[in-house]
C-alpha cells in the first residue's frame, strides 16, 4: 500500500485535533497558568488549516490554499505568544502582533498580485521564523523545574522550523509546481506527524512538570515556614472559633510552661485571665471583619504567673474552617523598659516642673514646641495650650526681635549663644530675660530644635539701671561741684584780693579824704561779695534740694502773671507780647522755680530786644506723651551760638556786652529746670532772634 500526501494530512489533522482535546483538559485543571488557552487557540487554527485542505471535505482551489497557509501562520503565532506567557518571558506582545499582521497583509498582497511563488516562499519563511522564535524562548526559559522539558520541546519546534525552511527552499528551487507527493514532502509530513504526536505529550508533560515543580516548591516553602514558626521566639496559635487550639508552636509551650500535649488540650479561656464568655463572640466577629488586629493582652503561665503579651490576630478561612492565626510576643522586657522610661520621664518632668528657670524648645521659625511652668509664668500664660505652636517673637520687645532671630539662626547652624532681651508678657508685665540657647539634635544628628534655658534678670537689670543712673548723677554732681568750686575759688579770691589791696592802700593814704574814698570802695566791694555769697547760697539750695514738693500749676496763669509784672517795660519799649498758651495746660513744678524760670526767660527777651524793629515776644507750648514744652520766642538781637553756645548757661558768663548783665540768670534757670527733671534747649541767630524750649516732664 502506497502512502500519499492526502493520507498523511488526514493523520496530521487527527493528531492536532487530539492535541487540542488534551490541551483543553490541561486548561480545565490548570487555569492559573497563563498561556495554555493561547496554545489551544493556536493549534485550533493549525487543525483548521489542515481540515480545509482535505479534498473530500473542501474542493481544491487557490483561495483554500491561501487560507490554509494563513491559518497555520496565525496558529503558530498564537502558540508563540502562549509559550512566552507560560514561561514568564519579557514579551512585547503588541510589537509581535503588529509584525504578524504586517506579514499577513504582505502575503495577501503578494497573493492577489498573482505572484504565487513569492507568496508560498514568504509563508514558509515566516512560519520558520516564528518556530525559531519559539525555540529561542524555550531554550532561554528561567524556570528551573521545567528546564529539561522546554529544551526537549524546543528540539521539536526546531524540527518544525526546519520543515518550514525546507519548504521555503523547495518553493524557491522548484516553484509553484512542486510535487507534494515527492519523497521529500512525504518525509516532511511523516516528521510532522511524529513531532505532532510527541508535542502532544510534550506540552502535557511540560504543564505537569511545572505544576509538580511549583508544588514541590510550595511544600519546601511550607516546610521552611513550619520550621521557622516552630523555632521563632514568638508564640503562634491557630485558634478555632470555639477557642480551642488547632495547632501551636514550640515557643507557645516555652512561654507558658506547658508541654505540647498539655497546651493542645486547653482553650483560650484557660490561658487568658481577662477572657470574657460574652465578649469572645463579639471579638471573633470584629476580627472577621477587620481580618487583622493587634492589641496588648496578658497570658497565664502554668505556674500561675502572668506574662504581658502583644497579640497580632489574623482571620483565616481554611478548608471550610474559620481560624485565628495569632502571633503572640512576650513583652515583659518591653513593659519593664516602658515602665522605666515612664519613671524617667516623670522624674525629668518633676525636675522641669520645679525648675525656677524657663526651659523651652523652639523651631527655627520661633514656634514654641514645649515650655515648663516657670517659662509659662514668665510669659504670663495660664497653661501650655495658650502658647503652644505660636510664634514666641510676639512677646519679645521690638528693639530685640532682630537680634533674637540672629541668635536662633546661629543656633541652628550649630553654635551656642547667649542674649539679654526684654519682653512684654501676655498680661502686660515687662521683664528682662537672659537666655542660653543650644542646638537639639535628632537620631540622625540633624538639628531639630533650639533648647533655651532662660532666667528672669529683671531685678539685676533694675539694680544695674539704678547704679547707672546714680553714676550719672554722681558725675553730674561732681561736675557741678567742680564748677562751683571754680566759681568760689575765682570770685572769692578776687574779692579777697580786692579787700587786701584796698587795705594796703588805706594804710598808705596821706589824707582823710583819700582814706574816705578808699573806704567807699571797700564798702562797694563788700556789697559785691555779699551778692556773690547770696548767689552761691541760692545755687547750693537748688543743687542740694531733694524730694522737692511739686504742684500742678496752670502754665497760662504763671506766664500771664510774669507778663503783667513786666507791663511797665513792655509799654515803655513798645513790645508786642503774645501769650498763646491754652488755659487748660498744666505742669508739675515747684512754684518758686516756675516763677523764676518764666521771669528770667521773659526779662532776657525784653533786655536783649533789637532797636531796629518792633520787639515781639511769643509764648506757646507743645504737649506729647513725655513732656510739656514751654516755648518762648523773640526777635531780638540773637546769640552767636557757634561762639558762645558752650558758655550760655555758665555762671557769670556774659556775651552781649550789656552793662547790667551778671551772667547768673540762665545758670540758675538751667539748674532749676534740671532740679525738676526737665531740660532746656535754645536756638538762636544773630539779628533774627532767640527761641528757648523748656521741657517739663509729664507725670503719669
Amino acid at each position: 500500500m502506497s502512502i500519499d500526501i492526502v493520507t498523511l494530512k488526514l493523520v496530521l489533522c487527527i493528531i492536532n485535533i487530539l492535541n487540542l482535546f488534551i490541551l483543553y483538559i490541561q486548561y480545565l485543571s490548570n487555569k492559573e497558568y497563563k498561556g495554555i488557552l493561547h496554545w489551544i487557540t493556536g493549534f485550533g487554527f493549525i487543525a483548521f488549516s489542515q481540515i480545509i485542505t482535505l479534498k473530500f471535505i473542501f474542493p481544491t482551489n487557490e483561495f483554500i490554499s491561501l487560507f490554509s497557509d494563513l491559518s497555520i501562520l496565525i496558529g503558530f503565532s498564537i502558540v508563540s505568544i502562549g509559550i512566552s506567557y507560560f514561561l514568564n518571558v519579557n514579551f512585547k506582545s503588541k510589537v509581535y502582533i503588529s509584525l504578524v499582521l504586517l506579514t499577513l497583509v504582505t502575503v495577501s498582497v503578494v497573493f492577489f498580485a498573482g505572484n504565487l511563488v513569492t507568496e508560498k516562499f514568504l509563508l514558509s519563511l515566516f512560519k520558520a521564523i516564528i518556530c525559531y522564535h519559539i525555540v529561542a524562548n524555550l531554550f532561554y526559559c528561567k524556570i528551573e523545574s521545567i528546564k529539561k522539558t522546554t529544551n526537549f520541546i524546543g528540539i521539536l519546534f526546531f524540527v518544525y522550523a526546519s520543515v518550514f525552511l525546507a519548504q521555503a527552499v523547495s518553493v524557491l528551487i522548484n516553484g509553484i509546481s512542486t510535487n507534494l507527493n515527492s519523497p521529500l514532502f512525504i518525509i516532511i509530513y511523516l516528521f510532522s506527524i511524529i513531532v505532532g504526536i510527541i508535542s502532544t505529550f510534550g506540552f502535557t508533560f511540560l504543564v505537569n512538570q511545572r505544576l509538580i515543580g511549583e508544588r514541590d516548591k510550595a511544600e519546601r516553602n511550607a516546610q521552611l515556614i513550619q520550621y521557622a514558626i516552630n523555632n521563632t521566639s514568638d508564640a503562634v496559635y491557630w485558634v478555632k472559633k470555639d477557642g480551642s487550639f488547632l495547632e501551636l508552636n514550640n515557643a507557645a509551650c516555652n512561654i507558658l510552661g506547658y508541654t505540647y500535649n498539655e497546651l493542645k488540650k486547653l482553650k483560650v479561656q484557660d490561658i487568658d485571665p481577662d477572657y470574657n464568655y460574652e465578649v469572645w463572640p463579639k471579638h471573633w466577629e470584629e476580627l472577621k471583619q477587620k481580618k487583622s488586629m493587634t492589641f496588648n493582652s496578658s497570658h497565664l503561665r502554668k505556674d500561675g504567673s502572668i506574662v504581658p503579651t502583644e497579640v497580632n490576630a489574623n482571620y483565616i478561612f481554611y478548608n471550610g474552617d474559620e481560624i485565628n492565626c495569632a502571633f503572640v510576643r512576650d513583652i515583659t522586657d518591653r513593659k519593664l523598659a516602658e515602665e522605666k522610661l515612664i519613671a524617667t520621664k516623670n522624674h525629668l518632668k518633676a525636675i522641669l516642673d520645679t525648675e525656677p528657670e524657663c526651659i523651652k524648645l523652639l523651631t527655627q521659625d520661633l514656634i514654641l514646641q514645649d515650655m515648663n511652668p516657670a517659662g509659662l509664668a514668665m510669659v504670663g500664660a495660664d497653661n501650655l495650650e495658650q502658647v503652644l505652636g505660636k510664634n514666641l517673637i510676639e512677646v519679645i520687645d521690638l528693639p530685640y526681635r532682630e537680634k533674637f532671630k540672629q541668635l536662633v539662626d546661629a543656633v541652628f547652624k550649630g553654635e551656642n549663644r547667649m542674649m539679654e532681651y526684654k519682653i512684654t508678657g501676655l498680661k502686660g508685665v515687662h521683664r528682662w530675660l537672659e537666655t542660653n540657647a543650644v542646638p537639639m539634635r535628632n537620631k540622625e544628628g540633624k538639628i531639630s530644635s533650639l533648647l533655651a534655658i532662660t532666667r528672669d534678670v529683671s531685678e539685676r537689670k533694675i539694680a544695674e539701671q539704678k547704679v547707672h543712673e546714680l553714676m550719672l548723677e554722681t558725675i553730674d554732681k561732681n561736675n557741678r561741684l567742680q564748677n562751683f568750686a571754680h566759681i568760689v575759688s575765682h570770685n572769692i579770691r578776687s574779692h579777697a584780693a580786692n579787700f587786701s589791696g584796698l587795705l594796703d592802700i588805706i594804710k598808705t593814704a596821706e589824707s582823710e579824704e583819700e582814706k574816705q574814698l578808699y573806704y567807699e570802695y571797700l564798702t562797694s566791694s563788700s556789697v559785691k561779695l555779699s551778692e556773690t555769697i547770696d548767689n552761691l547760697n541760692e545755687i547750693i539750695t537748688i543743687q542740694t534740694a531733694s524730694n522737692l514738693p511739686l504742684e500742678q500749676l496752670d502754665l497760662y496763669n504763671e506766664v500771664e502773671k510774669t507778663i503783667q509784672s513786666q507791663r511797665l517795660n513792655i509799654v515803655n519799649y513798645n513790645i508786642q507780647v503774645d501769650n498763646m498758651l491754652q488755659k487748660d495746660v498744666t505742669v508739675n513744678a515747684v512754684p518758686a522755680y516756675l516763677d523764676s524760670i518764666v521771669l528770667n526767660l521773659i526779662t532776657n527777651a525784653i533786655k536783649y530786644r533789637s532797636s531796629d524793629k518792633t520787639p515781639h515776644i511769643k509764648v506757646s507750648c507743645l504737649v506729647d506723651d513725655k513732656f510739656t514744652q514751654l516755648i518762648i520766642e523773640d526777635n531780638g538781637i540773637g546769640i552767636d551760638l557757634g561762639k558762645n553756645g558752650n558758655k550760655l548757661f555758665g555762671m557769670y558768663k556774659t556775651f552781649n556786652g550789656n552793662s547790667d548783665a551778671k551772667g547768673i540768670g540762665l545758670f540758675i534757670t538751667k539748674n532749676q529746670i534740671e532740679a525738676l527733671n526737665g531740660k532746656i534747649e535754645v536756638t538762636s541767630q544773630l539779628g533774627v532772634g532767640t527761641t528757648f524750649k523748656v521741657y517739663f516732664p509729664n507725670v503719669n
